[in-house]
């Protein structure tokens, strides 16, 4: 990693993060919105800004809200975060059983 590098994908890092960080937004604001509650829009943007550089240090893969998620746990009744966490797992546990077919 060079200079000439981190200039070519700097405006692309710039362009991605934002598309991310306004979907997480909309999500935010569509879960609000259907649950009658308020969310913090600033520890929404911190959380996913720090979340994303450790995943990038890391060697990871970056996120954002999902909405398909976020509505599935909506609709079924969920109003904590543990919803969110119990769907990570699983998907983590999914990954670990099913790597050999998966890779």
């Amino acid at each position: 990693l060079n200079f000439e590098t981190f200039r070519e994908i700097l405006p692309l890092s710039i362009t991605m993060a934002a598309v991310g960080l306004l979907e997480s937004l909309m999500t935010l604001n569509l879960i609000d919105e259907i649950t009658d509650t308020k969310g913090n829009t600033m520890r929404e943007c911190i959380g996913q800004g720090v979340a994303n550089m450790i995943c990038g240090v890391l060697g990871g893969m970056g996120g954002c809200a999902m909405i398909g998620q976020s509505m599935i746990n909506v609709n079924s009744g969920a109003r904590q975060r543990l919803s969110s966490a119990t769907a990570g797992i699983c998907l983590l546990l999914i990954v670990m059983a099913f790597y050999q077919g998966i890779n």
